[in-house]
């Protein structure tokens, strides 16, 4: 945030919410593992069963058949739904309020703003990407932002992983907050925030647990969680560890993190991807085809059974 937006607030108004983050965290277990099923089964790693020692899927052993061929049919249905939904570009139109010059005016400049915003953002790239999430995992967030380095509002594209809502809240409306992760460096939170730079230096790094790569990948070593959190009322902050490094407070309240589902289901927080509900007709399918190969193999190769007393040599 610009420095002419930060504000000092009192631990009333700024009420630390590290426990309500791991308490969400936690909660979302579920959702996680089935998020990264889905991100799995599209690089074509199927055959796949949780391990409770790793926390992490692994190759599955002890098949009922013997061949392990996967027939991908996910990949093909995943990228056309992607095609179609980026295929037009959205129109842009603002509707005067009234039937006066100025608002006529107000609501063309507005309309102008809004479509070179658009292409000098390149939102068409970031809403590619947002679509990859949303097709694949059924949700995706997207955070509008301030960025005092270029004195410019940017979009950035914000993983279901990455966005944390009040435990509890049955759809995102409910949370009086919403807090964004993101991951840096503890040398770029330091020189970021000076004042907090011995309590950064003494934070430990994140683990592989809690993130999507968890399954391939380590993650990328010194990595600290940083939080934007922002407040209904127009309040914003940001956390390290359990600590605010800095508070503010927008002119109007403004929640500037949205929530996009695929699939929305009532009294649902999450919404359901085009993935989920086939993960268990690509498992019936890649069994039968292998099955059918076993069985092929099989009859390819017959055994022969003769008695001893035949006298055959085994050679």
């Amino acid at each position: 945030m610009a420095d002419n937006f930060m504000v000092e607030g009192s631990d009333e108004e700024y009420p630390n919410i590290k426990s309500d983050l791991d308490l969400f965290r936690n909660k979302l277990t579920a959702e996680k593992r089935v998020w990264d099923l889905c991100l799995l089964y599209l690089q074509g790693k199927q055959h796949l069963t949780w391990d409770r020692n790793s926390k992490a899927y692994t190759s599955e052993r002890g098949f009922s058949y013997k061949t392990k061929y996967t027939f991908n049919l996910l990949l093909n249905l995943y990228r056309t739904v992607i095609s179609k939904l980026q295929l037009e570009t959205p129109h842009i139109a603002v509707l005067p309020a009234s039937a006066s010059d100025e608002d006529i005016v107000k609501a063309k400049s507005s309309e102008e703003a809004l479509g070179y915003y658009w292409s000098s953002e390149g939102m068409h790239d970031i809403m590619h990407k947002a679509l990859t999430w949303l097709v694949s995992t059924g949700n995706v967030g997207l955070h509008t932002y301030y960025d005092p380095d270029d004195e410019a509002v940017h979009t950035k594209v914000v993983s279901p992983f990455d966005i944390f809502f009040e435990p509890g809240v049955m759809d995102y409306e409910e949370s009086q907050w919403c807090a964004v992760r993101s991951l840096v460096t503890k040398k770029q939170a330091a020189a970021l925030y000076p004042d907090d730079k011995s309590y950064i230096e003494q934070l430990g790094t994140i683990d592989n647990m809690d993130l999507p790569y968890s399954n391939t990948d380590n993650p990328p070593p010194e990595r600290l969680e940083v939080y934007d959190v922002y407040w209904k009322d127009g309040r914003y902050a940001i956390m390290i560890g359990s600590r605010y490094v800095a508070k503010g407070k927008f002119s109007k309240p403004i929640m500037p993190v949205q929530h996009i589902r695929y699939t929305d289901i009532p009294y649902k927080l999450w919404g359901v991807g085009l993935v989920e509900n086939l993960l268990d007709l690509q498992n019936i399918y890649n069994r039968t085809r292998n099955q059918v190969i076993e069985n092929i193999d099989l009859m390819s190769h017959p055994k022969w059974l003769i008695p001893k007393s035949a006298g055959i040599s085994n050679n």
